[in-house]
């Protein structure tokens, strides 16, 4: 028994040998492993980029602010903020309060989609976030609707290129455009 531990044991120390004396080349293949993934990490190539698209009914504040969260042309995530006035309601805050069935009700219950209502001083301010890498193919289809009006597409992935051209078609317009015309 003993002699056999020690043969393990020296089958071990050979390995540990063996390693050192190639000590300085696996820790320079290593260093390089490491920078090519920082290098990668921090090129944008895994990271998402933003775009927002604004709908604006008074010209004022945005009725429908859209933002996308993108990889290449597949969008992962979709962030909306839809505002809506008690006046367009025709209703008093207490009364909308108890009533009132936004998107954020219909999609309260989905995987994968948080959503939040907040009742203002005047307008009722409704956020919806959507992980459509956690959002079912069955329920996009199930719960789809006008991309327009905040809602839902209906397939995965979803293309960035054909929601960007629908929003515009429907009088959306994108952060950039809506900056430089203010200046």
């Amino acid at each position: 028994m003993i002699q056999l531990l020690r043969l393990r044991r020296g089958k071990l120390y050979n390995i540990i040998n063996y390693f050192k004396s190639y000590k300085k080349l696996i820790i320079f293949l290593l260093g390089i492993i490491v920078f090519i993934i920082l290098a990668l990490f921090t090129s944008g190539r895994f990271s998402s980029k933003k775009v927002t698209y604004m709908y604006f009914n008074n010209f004022k504040t945005p009725s429908v602010k859209i933002e996308y969260y993108y990889r290449g042309n597949k969008i992962v995530k979709q962030f909306t903020t839809i505002s809506t006035s008690y006046d367009s309601l025709k209703g008093s805050k207490k009364e909308l309060k108890k009533s009132y069935k936004g998107l954020s009700n219909k999609y309260r219950n989905l995987n994968g989609v948080k959503t939040s209502v907040n009742f203002d001083q005047s307008v009722i301010y409704e956020k919806i976030e959507v992980n459509f890498n956690k959002v079912s193919s069955k329920d996009l289809k199930k719960y789809n609707g006008p991309i327009e009006r905040g809602e839902l597409p209906s397939d995965k992935p979803v293309n960035l290129k054909k929601s960007e051209q629908q929003l515009k078609k429907n009088g959306f317009i994108d952060s950039q455009t809506y900056f430089h015309s203010k200046n």
